[in-house]
């Protein structure tokens, strides 16, 4: 599912991976098989994609929900309202109903694998300062991972 497939309902949102639609005191999201790098959506997809990123995020909301309070009300089309049961196909596996609320402005990245580094000099000397070796050879884990803060472009 590459582009807005539910044109039925009332386009909240539309972000590089995912579109959010308005749904009164809900919201619905619905997670493409679109590909962003870099701040570009890429022409090609991975069928699929939406699927596994929506299984993820609800995978993790439930391990930390004894944690940390979060939106996701459920995963499952059949508790969704009725108004998007008419596209169960195309939601099944991929969008989460959640209460609106106010997103936190983080975005972060895990780094524990890396296969190539673009802009060798500049970027070999950011990793370096973040206890990643010069010597490290490409495809191979260093020893441990790196936690780096990624500005989200305002929309």
């Amino acid at each position: 599912m590459r582009d807005n497939l539910i044109s039925g309902l009332p386009l909240f949102k539309r972000g590089k991976i995912r579109d959010i639609y308005d749904l009164g005191d809900r919201l619905l999201m619905v997670a493409s098989d679109r590909i962003s790098c870099f701040d570009v959506v890429l022409p090609t997809e991975i069928l699929g994609k939406g699927k596994v990123l929506t299984a993820l995020s609800a995978y993790w909301f439930r391990i930390m929900e004894d944690i940390a309070p979060h939106h996701l009300l459920t995963t499952e089309v059949r508790h969704f309202p009725a108004v998007c049961h008419y596209y169960r196909d195309k939601l099944e596996g991929r969008s989460m109903l959640v209460k609106k609320a106010t997103p936190a402005p983080v975005e972060c990245i895990v780094r524990g694998y890396l296969e190539r580094i673009l802009r060798q000099g500049q970027r070999l000397r950011h990793l370096a300062a973040e206890g990643f070796s010069r010597g490290l050879p490409f495809s191979r884990a260093p020893l441990h991972s790196i936690y780096q803060s990624s500005g989200r472009r305002a929309r």
